[in-house]
């Protein structure tokens, strides 16, 4: 494994690294500083998510193409994507880091307040506020449904919020689909927020592998389990939800709530709500 050299660089002749924020199996994330824009610009401090497929050890040329595939995928989405609710792509390009290893990168507008996941891991919100987070979260992935892209990642650590947590953007289109005609990208690890039909047991059963909306509300409903209950749904991992943690169960909404997590929740995606606005 080998960590891109960043701290202190500066990339394309204007984005200044400040730091890094993260990384992910063959992606790092850096805070950077945009020396281009206006002091007063909302996009002075940038994100940088570059691509590294040295990460892990594991590499094969196959894997290097459909992880630079889905980088370049990313891109393509997040401009034909454009809403107040997703994170908005400002740039990219390839560049060499101090060592002289050549990356890909996206530069994306940055949000202070973290992800979602974050927020709500170790202190529940009530129904109210998971209700005024998936209000934006809905607004901003029917627009992408409309403009033609599904997701196929949603969870809460894909889910950013600004610096006073009243604003969410969805992020990270990394494996989307963005036209009819794509083949479905082979997922890179798996999660317990992804539907039946992303396993290749599924994809491999003929007629039903095509994704739809409906991959995605399947997701955005384990995503809301998560976010009510502070508790990843791990057992319900590619299983209907069929019941709320003890201490909501009682609650004089959980009934019909469980309700609506069933129906989102359905193996057969044409059993789930077709479209994110009859889901909210």
């Amino acid at each position: 494994m080998r960590e891109l050299s960043l701290e202190n660089c500066r990339i394309d002749g204007r984005y200044d690294v400040i730091c890094r924020l993260g990384r992910g199996s063959y992606a790092e994330v850096f805070l950077a500083e945009d020396r281009l824009a206006s002091l007063a610009s909302f996009h002075k401090k940038v994100v940088i998510k570059a691509l590294n497929v040295f990460l892990q050890d594991d590499l094969d040329h196959d894997l290097e193409r459909t992880l630079v595939e889905n980088f370049e995928n990313e891109a393509i989405a997040l401009d034909r994507v454009r809403h107040p609710n997703v994170v908005c792509r400002l740039g990219h390009g390839t560049a060499r880091d101090l060592e002289g290893a050549l990356f890909h990168y996206i530069v994306l507008e940055y949000l202070e307040g973290g992800d979602l996941w974050q927020l709500v891991k170790t202190k529940p919100i009530s129904l109210e506020k998971a209700l005024f987070y998936f209000e934006q979260i809905a607004a901003g992935l029917s627009h992408a449904h409309r403009c033609g892209v599904i997701h196929r990642d949603i969870k809460p650590q894909n889910l950013l919020l600004s610096k006073d947590h009243q604003v969410v953007k969805i992020a990270d289109f990394g494996v989307a689909r963005i036209r009819q005609t794509d083949s479905i990208i082979t997922r890179v690890g798996t999660n317990v927020f992804a539907p039946p039909e992303h396993t290749p047991l599924f994809a491999s059963s003929g007629p039903g592998n095509q994704l739809s909306p409906a991959s995605d509300i399947y997701s955005l409903a384990k995503t809301f389990y998560a976010i009510l209950t502070s508790q990843p749904p791990r057992i319900f991992t590619c299983k209907q939800i069929t019941a709320l943690p003890e201490g909501l169960e009682d609650k004089p909404w959980s009934g019909r709530l469980l309700d609506i997590l069933q129906k989102a929740t359905e193996d057969e995606p044409e059993k789930r709500y077709q479209t994110i606005d009859e889901f909210w």
